[in-house]
């Protein structure tokens, strides 16, 4: 796969960019972040990230800036809600949760169990972003995407409640605000749901996110 890096700037690995290259205006890099960095990676026994013996990879190595496999691993499995909060404190915008049901789990109601799988930041012109990029061209996109895979979520529901979001026990996409987001973080990193997010490395890539998007 293509490693893209910022404005296609030459990359040393440590966060540097040769002359004439380097980050794009207005969005920064994180200032913490000095050199790549281990991220955990998201225990998912239903489908590992694997090495060429077929064993899994437990963590990968993220180098400031570089939109590689590693870090595509790393967002994809785990990291994606630090992912999301930084493209929305980069642009403005916000944080949009994926729910999913929980195959073969109810809840307390007898309803099917959904729960948040993926995070996307949406920028403010309602676009909705993860490491690989456009995911959405708008929340309604992604719902509409949602009741593609499950129509008939057996919730019990009315239409209209599901239509307005209303419904937590049908498949929707719920936007957030960043400090709630990051409550949400916080929680589950403390549950050990998700790995420990490393919201200044993932501010890293704002700016190589947004690029696949417009090389589309």
């Amino acid at each position: 796969m293509t490693t893209i890096d910022i404005r296609g700037a030459l990359h040393d690995g440590a966060g540097r960019y040769a002359t004439g290259g380097g980050p794009a205006p207005g969005y920064d890099l994180g200032g913490e972040v000095t050199g790549p960095a281990s991220l955990a990676l998201i225990d998912n026994w239903l489908d590992p990230v694997c090495d060429e013996d077929g064993d899994p990879i437990t963590a990968v190595t993220v180098t400031p800036g570089l939109l590689d496999d590693n870090a595509r691993h790393a967002y994809r499995n785990g990291h994606c809600l630090a992912l999301a909060l930084a493209v929305a404190d980069a642009t403005g915008g916000d944080v949009v949760l994926r729910y999913e049901p929980v195959d073969g789990e109810d809840d307390a109601d007898g309803n099917p169990l959904v729960e948040w799988s993926h995070a996307y930041g949406r920028t403010p012109d309602g676009r909705l972003w993860d490491v690989d990029g456009l995911a959405y061209a708008s929340v309604d996109a992604l719902q509409a995407d949602l009741d593609a895979q499950w129509p008939a979520a057996g919730c019990g529901c009315p239409e209209r409640t599901r239509r307005t979001r209303g419904c937590v026990c049908a498949p929707h996409a719920t936007p957030l605000p960043t400090w709630d987001a990051a409550d949400i973080s916080a929680d589950y990193e403390q549950a050990g749901k998700i790995p420990a997010q490393d919201r200044e490395m993932a501010a890293t890539l704002v700016a190589p996110v947004l690029a696949v998007g417009e090389r589309r």
